[in-house]
């Protein structure tokens, strides 16, 4: 199991580290930004993907039911339909999951933008807390 730690933690031990500079505390937050937002290109992915693999269903599916639809002998209106059934119902399962990506990403995104501007707030508190003990 991989030993996740929680990102206001790492940044206060990084500010309260002796002699640390401003260039070590923009990298902390950096550091913390990107674990948290590495994942986060496979849910756009996925986002963008679903509704063109629904897509492709439903193409195939209206073609395997207009193929029948040729074959008059062999089709039958039950079996025609239940092929432009599935061939919708993939399209809807590609924007239901789309729709899913989309939500989450941004939930995510807006947790980030919270968490960037706690950890600011915790510089500030740090370096000020910092400058007073130091007068």
């Amino acid at each position: 199991m991989k030993n996740h730690k929680h990102y206001t933690k790492e940044l206060l031990l990084t500010c309260l580290q002796p002699l640390v500079n401003k260039e070590q505390i923009a990298q902390a937050v950096s550091e913390q930004v990107d674990m948290m937002s590495s994942r986060l290109g496979m849910l756009d992915l996925i986002a963008k993907i679903a509704p063109l693999v629904g897509i492709l269903g439903t193409v195939i599916g209206m073609a395997v039911s207009f193929g029948g639809i040729s074959a008059l002998v062999t089709a039958s209106p039950a079996a025609i339909s239940n092929g432009i059934s599935v061939a919708l119902r993939t399209t809807a399962y590609g924007l239901i999951i789309s729709i899913a990506a989309s939500i989450a990403s941004a939930t995510f995104r807006k947790f980030i933008r919270r968490a960037v501007l706690k950890m600011g707030r915790i510089i500030c508190e740090t370096q000020h807390s910092h400058n007073l003990n130091n007068v």
